[in-house]
């Protein structure tokens, strides 16, 4: 038996925890710039959505949402759980290596972002 899930119509509406990536990238392309609270409540997911759009062709707002947005957002609430995997990214794909000089300290962890600016590019 499916657990009930709140509709609007015949839409289901995904709680945070639901999100799945490919639904994050689509409502990222579709103008859904926040990811809805994936970064707090569904990081995994959020991330790998993240890591996709990052090597995918980006405009440079699309680029400036990505970071200043879910990235910074992620690196808020789980930055200790995800900044390897982020300087392993960031080493591999100077795509993810400039999404990083977008990102601010803001309220990450001081060394987390001392780990951030060490493997970012410049800072713009």
């Amino acid at each position: 038996m499916q657990p009930h899930r709140p509709t609007i119509g015949s839409a289901i509406i995904l709680s945070p925890m639901d999100i799945t990536p490919p639904q994050l990238v689509a409502a990222f392309r579709n103008g859904e710039i926040t990811f809805n609270g994936a970064t707090r409540n569904a990081p995994e997911s959020a991330w790998c959505a993240i890591v996709e759009l990052s090597r995918q062709p980006l405009t440079q707002d699309e680029i400036a949402v990505l970071a200043a947005g879910p990235l910074e957002d992620l690196l808020a609430y789980h930055g200790r759980d995800f900044i390897d995997r982020i300087e392993k990214e960031a080493r591999v794909y100077g795509s993810f290596r400039h999404l990083l000089g977008g990102v601010w300290p803001s309220s990450i962890e001081e060394e987390v972002w001392r780990r951030v600016e060490a493997i970012r590019g410049p800072a713009w």
